[in-house]
């Protein structure tokens, strides 16, 4: 209630979480009861320079007519331009969700529905976790794909060379070339300049 009605508190709260984030780049935002409501307050006053790489909200409030802060339904009525992909997880034992998805409000989301046989742990941030589908979803978001594959990253320190430590390379090169690669005699004609 104070976060829907108390202007200073939404206020407070949005200008919390944007601090937090980058100015520009890449971020996933995922969202569970109020916080969806304040992850789609939030998406709207993003920097146009940040990239929303995908929404994850879970046990979202946002499809009940209550929780339509600042008009909210609206402003989300087309995706936002720098938002990727939106997938809400919504379980209809959960009273919070209203026993629905976002789609029925916001044609353009994916909603996907999972189950969870005890009511009274039905909104439980803890139970959207443990279905494998949300799970996939976050790493989605985070990783980028859902490959399994180990990629080898080289580990070497990577500094620019100045001018003097450029020069000795080429010489040194320039010595194993002689030594290597000419026969005997030129070799020996080239000694000198090694």
């Amino acid at each position: 209630t104070n976060y829907l009605k108390n202007q200073a508190i939404r206020s407070a709260v949005l200008h919390l979480v944007i601090d937090m984030l980058p100015t520009s780049g890449k971020v996933v935002i995922i969202g569970h009861s109020l916080g969806s409501v304040i992850a789609a307050d939030v998406l709207m006053r993003l920097s146009p320079d940040l990239e929303v790489f995908g929404v994850i909200t879970i046990g979202s409030p946002l499809g009940h007519g209550s929780f339509d802060v600042a008009d909210l339904k609206k402003s989300l009525k087309e995706p936002p331009a720098h938002l990727g992909w939106w997938v809400n997880f919504w379980n209809p034992n959960d009273p919070v969700a209203a026993h629905r998805g976002l789609s029925s409000v916001f044609p353009w989301m994916l909603d996907r529905r999972i189950q969870a046989r005890n009511i009274a742990i039905a909104h439980n941030a803890a139970t959207y976790l443990a279905d494998p589908v949300v799970g996939e979803a976050i790493g989605y978001g985070l990783f980028g794909s859902k490959s399994r594959e180990i990629v080898h990253v080289n580990n070497f320190v990577d500094t620019p060379i100045n001018t003097a430590e450029h020069l000795a390379l080429l010489a040194l090169r320039f010595s194993y070339l002689v030594e290597t690669r000419l026969d005997n005699e030129v070799r020996t004609k080239y000694r000198g300049a090694r």
